[in-house]
């Protein structure tokens, strides 16, 4: 089980926080000193506890779901028909950002999603989680037009330590199918 850095008055203050940010969400602004980076050193904190490749043991069901890819509405949907942490359990596959419009609004909400339930929310790394597809593919523009450069720096910090796999009840492995990476099993 993980533990979030602080215990749960921490928790509790940026859950508060969270809710706090929900006119920002509408309006599509944020104050990034005050609610972004603060929300990316705490799951930093998380991720860095958990390994490269994640061991999940789950009781129930595990919703698995990818390449939302900026799509803010497709991200709602999945989460109406299937109930919210932590009555459900999430593994996300990777590609959060790029293509849709508003990446980094499923960032955070994803990002926010695993600080208030860390056993109930995996986010793996995928391929748009690194720096040369999104600068490619839009997600460092989306930054700058919304932020700045500064931002999409940090948030590549954040990526960095993001798992690449899982497997899940020790039967079915789970990743992001067009990594760079090797896994040598013995």
């Amino acid at each position: 089980m993980i533990s979030f850095e602080g215990g749960d008055s921490s928790r509790k203050k940026l859950f508060t926080r969270i809710k706090e940010m929900k006119p920002a969400w509408s309006k599509g602004k944020f104050d990034a000193k005050k609610d972004l980076y603060p929300l990316m050193d705490g799951v930093d904190l998380l991720l860095a506890k958990e390994p490269l490749v994640l061991d999940l043991a789950v009781t129930g069901s595990i919703i698995v779901a990818g390449d939302i890819h900026g799509q803010l509405a497709d991200l709602i949907r999945i989460f109406h028909k299937n109930n919210l942490p932590p009555a459900e359990t999430y593994l996300f596959l990777g590609d959060y950002v790029d293509r849709g419009e508003y990446g980094l609004e499923v960032l955070m909400l994803l990002l926010a999603l695993k600080m208030l339930y860390p056993n109930n929310v995996f986010l793996l790394r995928g391929n748009h989680e690194e720096a040369e597809q999104n600068e490619s593919y839009g997600f460092k523009d989306e930054c700058r037009a919304k932020y700045s450069e500064d931002l999409w720096l940090r948030i590549l910090k954040t990526f960095s330590w993001l798992p690449v796999a899982a497997i899940v009840n020790k039967k079915v492995l789970s990743l992001f199918a067009f990594q760079d990476f090797r896994i040598v099993l013995k």
